[in-house]
């Protein structure tokens, strides 16, 4: 009742003042008075949305804050399984080219080996072509001795 009589108190002075200029301009600002004042009642008797402003803005600020430790630590996550995987691919490296270098190695024994095998072979039929070649002298030395003495014991 006080706020009407107050409206109608002040748009009387108003007209009083200005009667031609403005009118309907005046009366929109007078409106806007009345409504902002009428908010500000709303707030006192409820209570200050302030404090419910900045709780939700700390809310909001403190789930922004946790997704972004989520998204770090994601991403940390994401680079130690990365790590862990180049890790493990130059360990396979490493242990493949070990086997190769050892399959290197063992084929390369066995190829001396073959080579040594076939070298004592050589060797061994070099000596038997040498020993057959001493009994066949000596059994043409022995032939052409007794032919040298039955030869003598002819003439």
């Amino acid at each position: 009742m006080k706020c009407s009589v107050f409206i109608f108190v002040l748009s009387m002075v108003v007209l009083a003042a200005q009667p031609g200029e403005g009118f309907l301009h005046l009366i929109s600002h007078v409106i806007n008075g009345v409504s902002h004042g009428i908010h500000g009642l709303a707030r006192l008797i409820h209570g200050n949305g302030k404090t419910d402003v900045q709780a939700d803005q700390q809310q909001l600020d403190q789930q922004e804050m946790d997704q972004e430790q989520l998204d770090q630590q994601e991403m940390d996550q994401e680079q130690l399984d990365q790590q862990e995987m180049d890790q493990q691919k130059l360990d396979q490296q490493e242990m493949d080219q070990q086997q190769l270098d050892q399959q290197e190695m063992d084929q390369e024994q066995l190829d001396q080996q073959e080579m040594d095998q076939q070298e004592m072979d050589q060797q061994q039929l070099d000596q038997q072509e040498m020993d057959q070649q001493q009994k066949d002298e000596q059994q043409l030395n022995k032939r052409s001795f007794k032919y040298q003495a039955v030869k003598h014991r002819i003439a």
